[in-house]
């Protein structure tokens, strides 16, 4: 039997000063010496979660994230995927399409490219800093329709973004999971892409990439 405890990273693990108290850090050292695993789930990619990874020793083979609101379970170490619910060019066409409709700007995560977008811009450059990541400049339109895209996110001022959102179709909302993670971030993802269900599904991916 694996026990897992999996932690959401802001609002949860991270207090308002986006650190991890030492009391909070205690607990999950003595958690994992318990035999427990601890799992750290987030919107960010990997390289936005490193330096957290680093203050809790979780770099091992045996260590696992759930990034991109669980679009990508991954190796803490090697970074190597597990298991993935991602989406495609063809879906970051059709959402730039309506960010463009809507005034606001889009940008999106690509396992080759990187963060890219096709116009740089106050909210792309922010996301940049907080995770890391460089930001390359690509038109949506030369994306193949079949490429590995693992999220999309339309960016705007809060009262654009707002309402940008209030037009959307409803058939979007079936398409794809629909998160809005900040005042100026709207996240569209797999319609499996969940850090909830993923997390509850857990143990049995994580008992099969213990016995590789």
């Amino acid at each position: 039997m694996y026990k897992l405890v999996a932690l959401d990273m802001d609002g949860t693990l991270l207090n308002s000063q986006k650190a991890i108290s030492p009391r909070t850090k205690q607990a999950i050292h003595a958690a994992r010496e318990q035999g427990v695993h601890v799992v750290l789930a987030s919107g960010r990619p990997l390289e936005g979660m490193t330096k957290y990874l680093d203050e809790l020793e979780m770099r091992g083979e045996n260590d696992y994230v759930l990034s991109y609101n669980a679009s990508l379970v991954q190796r803490i170490a090697s970074k190597t995927v597990i298991r993935k619910q991602i989406m495609t060019g063809r879906d970051a066409k059709n959402i730039a399409s309506l960010a463009n409709d809507f005034g606001t700007f889009v940008h999106a995560f690509s396992p080759e490219r990187g963060l890219i977008t096709p116009q740089n811009n106050p909210y792309t450059q922010h996301e940049s800093e907080i995770n890391d990541v460089a930001v390359t400049e690509v038109d949506f339109s030369t994306l193949s329709d079949d490429e590995e895209i693992i999220k999309v996110m339309m960016i705007a001022d809060p009262e654009v973004l707002s309402a940008a959102i209030a037009q959307l179709p409803a058939s979007l909302y079936e398409q794809y999971t629909v998160v809005q993670s900040a005042p100026f971030f709207l996240e569209l993802m797999n319609p499996n892409s969940n850090k909830a269900p993923v997390s509850l599904c857990w143990p049995s991916t994580l008992a099969s990439a213990l016995r590789m």
